[in-house]
């Protein structure tokens, strides 16, 4: 890897971030891929699992959330504290290439030609060369930077942490409800690309916990730099301007003008919104409150139910308290039934919402006991506590 300075940027699926990367992709010092290397985590994942002897991972699975699971809690620890350092024999590479092709195909089409420069004897060396197929893709010379956007992979920056020193991070948040919104207008077309709501809100809480984790990990706390969705849209250029100045390249403009974007499929960049009648070029905020007149009324304090802890930490306002109604359970167990896309194997409706039940009261009445089954991190759980004062 003949670039010492990376970026691992992450966050949530419909949360802002092929848009972010794509402004980023503007600056003449930096190049960044959307969502290209996701089975490359998984197979690390895997190999986690089998080096510390927990029960093998589906590699096809989806990242879990890690919540009232202590199980897969204990192997977090695990993964957060390995570096990519672990050998790749189990790994078949020429199969590798072949799921991340499929993979890049989505919204990294540029990355494919280069793909047979994959390989290495650890999964450090795998990621050097995967940067390095991002080198070549971009064209890019000495003193210019590359990086990547892959979401759900937030636990993996502790380990990228512990074994690329010049490496930056960028950590992505939008609004779940806004999130959800887009997911269910998309569901009309491609339901099958929809997870299961208790699933996506869980995943995104669990992003939320692993950004805010890194202010308590010395070897990345200075390295991160947090992004709020909405915050950007209401000012690019002061965002912007700011987030360059943190990844040390300068600011340009043309980073702001999207008809200078890279596109994801075709010609030209088209707005990646499955929202009608939003503008189709230009950075735009008529998409950020469309959820107030998507989603319905159960869904909104759903929603809120469930992601309450983490909605008054990042600051976004609420309708009402956490109160779990009927009408909340059955607007639970209707999204069960109708989700074709990824899912995590949850008990029933009612069940898991009892759980969230007790996670909100733990959290209104600043109940520790527990709280790394509820809330990841017992130190993220104290973070969160201090947004109620």
């Amino acid at each position: 890897m003949s670039n010492q300075k990376t970026l691992f940027s992450c966050g949530a699926s419909r949360g802002g971030t092929t848009f972010i990367t794509r402004v980023l992709s503007i600056n003449e010092d930096l190049s960044v891929a959307s969502d290209p290397f996701l089975p490359i985590f998984k197979l690390f994942r895997a190999k986690v699992a089998e080096v510390k002897k927990y029960d093998a991972f589906n590699v096809s699975a989806p990242m879990h959330d890690y919540f009232i699971d202590p199980e897969k809690r204990r192997f977090l620890d695990e993964l957060m504290n390995v570096d990519l350092g672990l050998d790749t024999k189990s790994v078949n590479i020429d199969e590798l290439k072949n799921v991340l092709i499929q993979r890049m195909d989505l919204a990294a089409k540029e990355l494919i030609p280069h793909v047979n420069f994959l390989t290495g004897s650890t999964f450090t060396e795998i990621f050097q060369s995967a940067f390095e197929i991002l080198e070549k893709a971009y064209g890019l010379s000495v003193g210019q930077s590359c990086g990547f956007n892959d979401n759900w992979v937030s636990e993996f920056m502790f380990p990228f942490a512990n074994s690329f020193e010049e490496m930056k991070f960028l950590a992505i948040y939008r609004d779940p409800r806004a999130s959800f919104a887009s997911i269910s207008k998309l569901r009309e077309k491609s339901p099958e690309l929809c997870p299961y709501i208790l699933s996506y809100l869980r995943s995104w809480r669990k992003h939320i916990a692993m950004m805010v984790k890194t202010s308590h990990v010395n070897n990345i706390s200075s390295r991160i730099y947090r992004l709020c969705y909405e915050d950007f849209v209401k000012s690019p250029i002061d965002q912007t301007k700011d987030l360059c100045q943190f990844l040390e390249i300068k600011f340009d403009e043309k980073m702001l003008d999207t008809e200078n974007f890279r596109p994801i499929s075709g010609k030209e960049w088209k707005t990646y919104s499955h929202h009608k009648n939003v503008p189709q070029s230009g950075i735009y905020t008529d998409s950020i409150d469309k959820w107030k007149t998507i989603l319905s009324e159960d869904i909104i304090k759903l929603i809120e139910f469930v992601c309450y802890p983490e909605l008054i930490y990042l600051g976004y306002e609420v309708s009402q308290p956490p109160v779990l109604t009927d009408s909340i359970i059955t607007a639970c167990y209707k999204e069960s039934e109708i989700a074709k896309g990824w899912r995590f194997d949850h008990g029933s409706a009612s069940s898991e919402l009892e759980k969230e039940n007790k996670r909100n009261k733990m959290f209104l009445e600043g109940e520790s006991l527990n709280a790394q089954d509820y809330f990841i991190f017992e130190d993220v759980f104290q973070d969160y506590l201090k947004s109620l004062t």
